[in-house]
């Protein structure tokens, strides 16, 4: 008598055979994959509508801008001699790039 209510509450009957069960489970296998195609479908829609970054960067920006200053060479020499006494600012200026520079590209 166990059996039957507790069957009864599932919404089977004990005369019912395992197939139901199997086309059930098939069931939820095309609905995980049809919600999965769904979300894949709308996830490159988005990366195709969002606009990506293009920061112009290039050699000679600075020339002629600060009193006939060569920026990039003043630049590039700082840098030099503090790499030379300590091999950490490398990473610290790669961080401060990604952080101040690419974030803002792509935002």
């Amino acid at each position: 008598m166990r059996g039957k209510a507790m069957s009864e509450m599932r919404g089977t009957s004990s005369g019912q055979s395992a197939k139901g069960g199997k086309s059930e489970s098939k069931m939820a296998i095309a609905t995980a994959a049809t919600a999965t195609a769904t979300a894949t479908l709308a996830l490159l829609c988005l990366l195709a509508v969002v606009p990506t970054g293009h920061g112009a960067l290039q050699v000679g920006f600075y020339k002629g801008k600060c009193n006939g200053t060569d920026v990039e060479a003043t630049v590039k020499r700082i840098i030099a001699s503090r790499f030379s006494r300590d091999r950490t600012i490398v990473p610290i200026l790669l961080r401060l790039h990604f952080h101040d520079c690419f974030a803002r590209i792509l935002l």
